[in-house]
């Protein structure tokens, strides 16, 4: 067919006819082309532009939408379109109801797509039109651990009670905690925060495995501000942060993913990524459904032998834990930001007969430290505006967000996130472990950092840290970022040799936002963060508040815009997960065959050797008997010749006698 007469029979086609199309597709690339569609919603105008060709449809397919599809995917596609063209609009694609909208969606904005209708947070008063689908039909469902995706339009927030009213879309039959952790994972939230989803007045509990959400109307979403309550050792069996099953490589203990709960595998069989005073850090992964997330797992010493740290009944665990375990994991687990590391899970281990957190999952930072980073060359002036963003934004929200301060700052505490859904590395703040909450009438400090990178307060008194000690810090840490150099080490005490360091780092921060535009950093926003090195008195040092507050505006549009990038790179970020954890697989069978075919080798090697030890052996063995037989010729020969020599000599000296005879005979008779 002529690609116009395509592009004009298709032109009107609406999103929902055009998955209805693909709808009779199967395999993880239809899928994928499906969710795009729905994502991006993708109509008979938008593909009537690329039609002219299969490799146009699949340049739009690739470069537009950001998959990874063959070309046969395109050309299956362009035949569904021409056949649906011929038949003049009578098939799947006519006869498709869109999907049904709640009462409660804006029309407007859900046809517009994610982010459309003009909607920032909390905006006309809407509630949230939050979509959490999956990605197969209910009716293809088999595998009971579901792939859950959602999307935010717009937000409702109830600003008296700190409550976010939203509406879900569950197009599956899914656990209700699966389906709330998806939704707190999309909208940033920690896994303590509290939901209440209800359905027609009546709430809905997480008793049932499952629940059937396409045969609900609509369902609403009370996300509360503040978090469920803290996990204790009471509720720890039951808390949201409690993996349901743990499986330690080393024992081989635990049993297969929940559907509904969290899975928290252990790889304690090899050596540890790190060893500290309390335990001992091994690489993990948490499942989550078909959600898999790799993480770091703090092992605690004293659970594992509790009688070596005195730990010599359940009273004394559960006192350390109350002490000293519990408080560190519930702050780490109010935390949910891009630029701070978060707690995942936590694994659940049995001490004297008391349940506790035995195992701790954060977030494992595949990129290493800033210091590894500056250490090893990998830092570039590209990364260098990105990351004094992050650490800005990242201690901001430490700051003011959650009232903690960190007190320990320094590049071996800042790791790189690498393949996160900002398509960039990402600078992460870690190990908080120090935090503590910022009371309304004082700040509870107990330790500060390395020396290297201590606030003058902090070197004086430890009890005067505060978050201008953080900011203090910070700003060293920025300015060795940005210089390579530490200010301490580079400067002692010199004040003017600080200050000409600080102002070297201010100039080329200053030329390298010239290249980038697209960074809200601005330089007063820099200026700030690299002077307060220089500031002694706390009180004078700025804010890392005030340094957002002087981020370069956003244009009108632009939250829509990031919230459509963001959406788009986080089904990119799930694309890539998926094609990594094909490779890995391929990766792994290859290995394992190749180890295979290396065992088969040596096997016939050692085979081989043992033959040719077996022929050596077998000519040894003639080599012997050959001259234990020459041997014993030998000896009989010389046995032969001896008894010849002795019968010579008997017989010579028998002739010898018989002469003598014959003489002495002679004599006689003549003599006579």
């Amino acid at each position: 067919m002529d690609a116009a007469q395509l592009a004009a029979a298709i032109k009107d086609l609406t999103t929902e006819q055009v998955c209805a199309l693909c709808s009779g597709k199967s395999g993880r690339h239809w899928q994928a082309v499906v969710s795009a569609f729905q994502d991006a919603g993708v109509d008979g105008d938008a593909l009537s532009d690329f039609v002219e060709t299969v490799d146009a449809l699949k340049g739009y397919l690739c470069d537009e939408l950001g998959l990874d599809v063959p070309k046969a995917i395109a050309r299956q596609l362009r035949k569904i379109l021409e056949r649906y063209a011929v038949d003049g609009g009578d098939g799947p694609a006519a006869a498709a109801a869109p999907p049904p909208i709640p009462r409660n969606h804006d029309a407007a904005a859900v046809a517009a797509g994610p982010g459309g209708g003009g909607g920032g947070g909390g905006g006309g008063g809407h509630k949230a039109a939050v979509t959490v689908l999956t990605s197969v039909p209910a009716a293809a469902i088999a595998d009971p651990q579901v792939a859950l995706r959602v999307s935010v339009h717009n937000v409702a927030a109830d600003n008296a009670g700190g409550t976010t009213n939203v509406t879900l879309d569950v197009i599956a039959s899914a656990p209700v905690p699966l389906v709330k952790r998806r939704l707190l994972q999309k909208m940033s939230k920690p896994l303590t925060t509290g939901v209440t989803l209800t359905h027609a007045g009546r709430q809905i509990v997480a008793g049932a495995p499952h629940v059937e959400w396409s045969v609900l109307s609509i369902v609403h979403a009370a996300v509360r501000g503040e978090s469920s309550a803290p996990l204790t050792i009471d509720n720890a069996a039951h808390h949201p942060l409690a993996a349901g099953n743990v499986v330690l490589d080393k024992d081989g203990r635990g049993g297969g993913a929940h559907r509904s709960s969290l899975t928290l595998q252990v790889h304690d069989a090899g050596v540890p990524m790190g060893n500290g005073a309390f335990g001992a850090v091994f690489n993990g992964t948490v499942i989550d459904g078909r959600l898999k997330m790799p993480v770091a797992v703090k092992k605690f010493f004293m659970l594992e032998n509790p009688m070596l740290y005195g730990f010599a009944d359940a009273a004394a665990v559960e006192e350390w834990a109350n002490r000293d375990l519990l408080p560190e994991v519930n702050v780490l687990a109010g935390l949910a930001h891009k630029n701070v590391v978060q707690l995942r899970c936590v694994g659940l281990g049995t001490v004297h007969g008391l349940t506790v957190p035995a195992y701790v999952a954060m977030d494992l930072c595949t990129g290493g430290t800033l210091e590894s980073w500056m250490r090893d060359g990998k830092l570039t002036n590209a990364h260098v505006v990105p990351f004094l963003c992050d650490l800005i934004d990242g201690m901001a929200y430490l700051h003011h967000v959650k009232r903690l301060v960190h007190r320990d700052l320094k590049p071996d505490n800042l790791f790189v996130q690498l393949g996160h859904t900002t398509g960039r590395p990402v600078l992460v703040v870690g190990d908080v472990g120090l935090a503590k909450q910022v009371m309304r009438t004082m700040s509870l400090v107990s330790a500060a950092g390395a020396v290297a990178y201590r606030a003058p307060e902090a070197m004086v008194d430890i009890s005067h840290c505060s978050s201008a000690s953080d900011v203090f810090t910070a700003s060293l840490v920025a300015v060795e970022l940005v210089t390579g150099r530490q200010v301490y080490q580079t400067c002692q005490s010199d004040a003017a040799a600080k200050q000409a360091l600080v102002q070297t780092a201010k100039t080329k921060v200053i030329a390298l936002l010239h290249f980038a535009e697209d960074s809200p950093l601005s330089v007063a926003a820099a200026n700030n963060l690299l002077d307060a090195c220089t500031v002694v008195d706390p009180g004078a040092r700025p804010s890392f508040k005030s340094m957002v507050g002087k981020y370069k505006r956003q244009p009108d549009g632009a939250q829509v815009d990031e919230e459509m990038q963001r959406l788009r790179a986080a089904l990119e970020e799930q694309r890539v997960a998926a094609r990594q954890a094909e490779e890995r697989a391929t990766r792994e069978r290859e290995a394992r065959e190749l180890a295979e075919a290396q065992a088969a080798q040596q096997q016939a090697a050692a085979v081989e050797a043992q033959r040719i030890a077996a022929r050596e052996e077998a000519e040894a063995c003639e080599v012997r008997e050959r001259q234990a037989r020459e041997a014993r010729e030998r000896q009989a020969r010389e046995r032969n010749q001896q008894a010849l020599a002795r019968l010579s000599q008997w017989t010579r000296t028998r002739m010898h006698l018989g002469m003598t005879e014959l003489k002495l005979g002679g004599k006689r008779i003549g003599g006579r």
